[in-house]
């Protein structure tokens, strides 16, 4: 009963420790773009990715892969003791966008909002206010009038009160101005920022693109593994300068290259490689055709008139 007991308990043990393993976070990275190929309609990029691996075998997730991906291009690449098993390309529809530039355009989105909800709600208070402010004007004309007609009319009174109506009525005059152009100002600054999160969702559809990564590690270290993959909508065109002078001899050329790419990714900064030749092509080296040397006698030829 005692063996029992404790085979159940080491059952229960292994049965937790399998669903703790299953459910552990996958480490989730973006790597840095570190080079990129360019060829004619396609480009070679390489992410390297830098993280700590646990001993044994784990998976990675590489995220945030450009919309015009190759995904059968995807490969990977690492050194030492730790090796790639397998890399495998998927996609999934999500609610929102993950990015961290949209998370902080749509923050700043939400308080612009809440800012001129705020402003409208208190000019339309102020407005209301002053409507019924202005009402103590009528009160204070229909009293110097009666008071008027009876002949107990007295200007100190009456001019102390209209100094004090006037003075609220430049107040609130200016809180109104000020709001008007703080709501001004706040419908501005919305629309740029609406602008700007149209143009980062232009052509990005609402799918995340991920690279998942099977790793073997014998130690716990970390490692540097090299992504690859191919991306279309890239190109580039030579461009010619030629500066001569008519009194020199010597003529200048400059050769350069005019690169475009509508990948889906950011290369700013990154060393670029430009290749004419076709990424996608299998090639083959050249076949070596044999050449027949044969020996045989000197033949004599005629030079100046004399044999030799």
């Amino acid at each position: 009963m005692k063996k029992k007991t404790q085979s159940l308990i080491l059952a229960v043990a292994v049965i937790c420790l399998l669903g703790s393993a299953a459910f552990a976070e996958v480490p989730r990275t973006t790597g840095t773009i570190s080079k990129v190929t360019v060829y004619r309609g396609q480009a070679l990029v390489t992410r390297t990715v830098k993280v700590d691996l646990p001993a044994g075998t784990s998976e990675l997730i590489v995220t945030d892969l450009p919309a015009r991906i190759v995904p059968e291009s995807l490969y990977a690449q690492t050194s030492g003791d730790i090796k790639v098993l397998s890399v495998r390309y998927r996609e999934k529809a999500v609610k929102e966008d993950t990015r961290e530039e949209v998370k902080e355009l749509d923050a700043q989105i939400e308080k612009t909002k809440s800012q001129l909800y705020h402003a409208e709600r208190d000019l339309s208070h102020s407005k209301e206010a002053f409507a019924r402010y202005r009402g103590l004007w009528k009160l204070t004309i229909d009293g110097a009038n009666a008071n008027l007609n009876r002949g107990l009319l007295e200007s100190k009174p009456i001019e102390q009160l209209t100094k004090y109506l006037e003075s609220k009525s430049i107040q609130w005059h200016k809180e109104n101005v000020r709001l008007e152009d703080s709501i001004k100002n706040l419908k501005k600054e919305l629309e740029l920022l609406n602008r700007k999160r149209a143009e980062l969702d232009a052509g990005r559809a609402r799918t995340e693109r991920e690279a998942v990564l099977f790793i073997s590690n014998k130690g716990r270290k970390k490692a540097t593994i090299a992504l690859n993959y191919l991306v279309n909508g890239a190109n580039w065109l030579a461009a010619y300068n030629l500066r001569a002078n008519p009194e020199k001899s010597n003529v200048l050329i400059e050769y350069n290259a005019v690169v475009n790419q509508t990948s889906g990714e950011d290369w700013d900064g990154v060393a670029l490689s430009l290749s004419t030749a076709e990424p996608t092509m299998i090639a083959a080296p050249p076949v070596l055709e044999p050449m027949s040397v044969r020996l045989g006698r000197a033949r004599k030829v005629a030079k100046g008139g004399r044999w030799c």
